[in-house]
C-alpha cells in the first residue's frame, strides 16, 4: 500500500528537462512570432507598448501587481528585510570599489 502511494506521488512531480523552461518556451514562441509575423503584436494600447516600447511597460505592470498584493501591515517587515539585504550589498560594493581604486 505504502509503495503504491509513493509511486503515485512520483508520477505527479515532473522535473523540467531544461532549467528555466517555463520562461524559455514562451520566449522562443515570441521570438518566432516576431520574426515571421510581427504584425501580430501590433494590436494597440498596452500590448503594443509592452511588445514594442521596451521592457519599461512590463516592469511597471509587474511592480503594480506585486505592490497590490502587499498588505499595509506587512510593510515594516518588508522594510526590515530590505534593509538587511541592502546594507551588506552596499558594504561589499564599497569595499570592492575601494579595493579596485587602490590597485589601479
Amino acid at each position: 500500500m505504502a509503495q503504491e502511494a509513493t509511486t503515485n506521488e512520483q508520477k505527479k512531480f515532473k522535473v523540467p528537462r531544461i532549467p528555466g523552461d517555463i520562461m524559455i518556451y514562451p520566449m522562443i514562441v515570441g521570438l518566432l512570432l516576431n520574426t515571421f509575423c510581427p504584425q501580430v503584436f501590433e494590436i494597440g494600447g498596452f500590448f503594443t507598448a509592452a511588445c514594442r516600447g521596451g521592457s519599461n511597460t512590463i516592469v511597471a505592470a509587474i511592480l503594480l501587481f506585486v505592490g497590490a498584493g502587499i498588505s499595509f501591515k506587512s510593510t515594516p517587515g518588508a522594510i526590515k528585510t530590505g534593509i538587511v539585504v541592502l546594507i551588506p550589498k552596499l558594504v561589499v560594493a564599497a569595499a570592492r570599489g575601494s579595493g579596485r581604486g587602490i590597485f589601479l
